[in-house]
């Protein structure tokens, strides 16, 4: 993993790699790719109340810059995706 990753950036291409992490896991990558990485933006879903599930999007780590770790909520209007503070808890 670490020759493959040092080798995207040797080509100077802004890369996006997905990972799945399993419902309920506090890791978020397999094989240490989170130490790897230039940025880790994490997107889950949230059970809001009994019947809405919200997605969650949070900007675990960016590499030199100083960022806000808060999550926001991911919400799509049928046109574009937008963020927002996330107004409703988990209860």
């Amino acid at each position: 993993m670490f020759h493959f990753l040092g080798s995207l950036k040797e080509l100077g291409l802004t890369t996006f790699l997905i990972s799945e992490t399993p419902f309920g896991s506090t890791r978020l990558a397999q094989w240490g790719e989170d130490f790897l990485a230039d940025g880790i933006l994490n997107l889950r879903q949230v059970e809001v109340g009994d019947a809405e599930v919200q997605l969650r999007l949070r900007c675990v780590k960016m590499r030199w810059m100083n960022h806000d770790h808060d999550a926001l909520a991911l919400n799509q209007d049928g046109q574009k995706f937008f963020v927002t503070h996330v107004i409703s808890k988990k209860k």
